[in-house]
């Protein structure tokens, strides 16, 4: 049972429910993910992909193709025109089209769950969510470093980390916050603020 469709210029992509993508069409630029660039006229081939998990979305648009795995992993391919496929001038060494998916490298860490491509762009849209903080304790008042690690962060100069105490005496405490350098994709550091009270407190970036 087909459970997505996605359809670019001349090329239809289908996903079943269990995760198989099925491919036909136009295949010139390589868009059907079949390694080949031949075109197919009927919806019989599964595509294999040897590192790619189950299938959670399509995306087709144009002469190119993307889908994002179960684990939030995005892969691309065909044209690679106006590096709407997302890989690095290096990665694709003068290639014009990709025959085969490639994992998308740099967002490596992010557990997207869309895509979208234009003629001359694509926008992902991935979870933002904090996964880990170290250290876990430390001293009330003269903590150096903490680092925040997680996915979704956007680039800013001006990451406000924003520390809210879960004593039951921090109704009369106001928030603390302090600025945060974003130093990957997936990796906050910050030096906290003098904080109020002892005790367990809420972490938030924004």
């Amino acid at each position: 049972i087909a459970v997505d469709i996605a359809c670019g210029f001349g090329h239809t992509l289908a996903m079943t429910s269990d995760g198989r993508v099925y491919g036909w069409g136009l295949n010139k630029h390589g868009q059907l993910g079949l390694g080949d660039t031949d075109t197919r006229y009927k919806p019989s081939i599964q595509l294999s992909f040897d590192e790619i998990l189950k299938c959670r979305s399509l995306c087709a648009d144009g002469n190119s193709s993307a889908l994002i795995d179960e684990s939030g992993r995005l892969f691309t391919w065909g044209s690679t025109a106006s590096d709407r496929l997302l890989h690095s001038r290096k990665e694709l060494n003068n290639r014009t089209f990709l025959s085969t998916p490639m994992l998308v490298k740099c967002l490596l860490g992010n557990n997207i769950y869309e895509i979208a491509m234009a003629k001359k762009c694509s926008a992902v849209l991935v979870h933002a969510e904090l996964v880990d903080i170290n250290p876990t304790i430390g001293p009330q008042k003269s903590l150096n470093k903490l680092t925040i690690t997680g996915c979704g962060f956007f680039t800013s100069s001006e990451l406000i980390v924003k520390f809210t105490s879960k004593s039951s005496e921090a109704s009369h405490s106001a928030p603390r916050s302090c600025i945060g350098e974003l130093l990957s994709p997936i990796s906050i550091v910050c030096k906290p603020p003098k904080l109020p009270l002892a005790g367990e407190y809420d972490v938030n970036v924004s």
